[in-house]
């Protein structure tokens, strides 16, 4: 006689879930504190990406900023 794959299937499923659920919770929870903004680690690839990327948007931005300040200030800020 065949046993019924179902029920040991969905064990092995909420089993997994169940664990998945606890870790992401507690992983959540030690990571970092919710009021401090993420700063990479000094000198880090991750580090130096950002800081291109900040240093190619900037003229962009700064533009955007100043058409939008215009209306309000005779001075760039």
């Amino acid at each position: 006689m065949k046993k019924p794959k179902k029920p040991i299937l969905m064990l092995i499923i909420l089993i997994l879930g169940l664990q998945f659920t606890v870790n992401t919770l507690v992983y959540a929870n030690t990571q970092y504190p919710v009021d401090l903004p993420y700063h990479p680690a000094k000198q880090s690839r991750e580090e130096l990406y950002q800081d291109i990327f900040i240093s190619l948007l900037l003229p962009y931005i700064q533009k955007e900023v100043d058409n939008y300040y215009s209306k309000y200030l005779t001075d760039t800020p």
